[in-house]
């Protein structure tokens, strides 16, 4: 009884404002709004209910225990908010500071899911609260950024600190075996140095002060009877702790 897919359509609305406060320092803010109908998702693992209802008859008859599927699971809707405070170009001795403080606000909805009617009959659910916060919750619906610069004619200097906003890791049926993930704050500091004209050298120390995700609590069913330290699916930054990068860049122009 599950219908074949079909293409998804959406309406999106979106409005924003950019304006130069000073020769220096400029600002824009933008609002969005998007509307997803028949959004196609992967469904929850469907087993049987009870022996011989419609469902099991069917499972039992192809030799399997549980299945997925996609589907045009349901209407969505995501709103967010954007600012942008932007300082370029300040003279600072022998060299040039910036800074950027940006900022992501967002909500994510499921408005309406639509159910097979031979699985709605007998009751079952084809999009679980785990699945459904792969959408609503699994994603920062904040994120802050301050990024600061420095650039002389040979040297470049970008610290960029990043708040990324509370995530949570939902259990399949019971709220009270969820785990929300506080927020983490991710700085990174990159170089670049002008060696000759064409050859340059980039540093980059990515996550600094070596900042992990949560642990995962076993409650919320997600850590393989202990296998995974970390989420898989519900992720604010990668839990590579501190990371290096040393690059040698030469431009070949004639």
């Amino acid at each position: 009884g599950v219908p074949d897919l079909f293409a998804e359509t959406a309406q999106n609305l979106s409005a924003g404002i950019t304006f130069r406060i000073s020769d220096h320092l400029s600002a824009s803010a933008d609002y969005y709004s998007i509307n997803v109908f028949d959004r196609i998702l992967f469904s929850s693992q469907i087993q049987a209910k009870e022996e011989g209802d419609a469902i099991d008859q069917i499972l039992s008859a192809n030799g399997v225990k549980a299945v997925q599927f996609f589907i045009n699971a349901g209407d969505t809707k995501t709103t967010g908010f954007d600012v942008v405070l932007n300082l370029s170009n300040v003279s600072a001795g022998k060299g040039r500071f910036g800074a950027v403080l940006s900022a992501n606000f967002n909500e994510a909805t499921i408005d309406k899911i639509n159910t097979p009617d031979a699985l709605e009959a007998g009751g079952y659910d084809i999009f679980d609260r785990r699945e459904q916060s792969l959408i609503t919750k699994s994603r920062p619906n904040s994120k802050i950024l301050l990024g600061l610069s420095f650039q002389t004619d040979k040297l470049s200097i970008n610290l960029d600190n990043t708040r990324f906003g509370e995530v949570t890791v939902t259990h399949a049926s019971d709220p009270a075996n969820d785990q929300v993930h506080s927020p983490k704050m991710v700085t990174d500091l990159g170089f670049s140095y002008e060696l000759a004209k064409n050859l340059s050298m980039t540093a980059n120390i990515n996550n600094i002060f070596n900042v992990y995700p949560d642990v995962l609590d076993p409650k919320t069913g997600e850590d393989g009877g202990g296998r995974f330290v970390y989420s898989s699916i519900v992720q604010q930054q990668n839990f590579l702790g501190t990371t290096f990068r040393l690059g040698l860049n030469m431009k070949f122009v004639k």
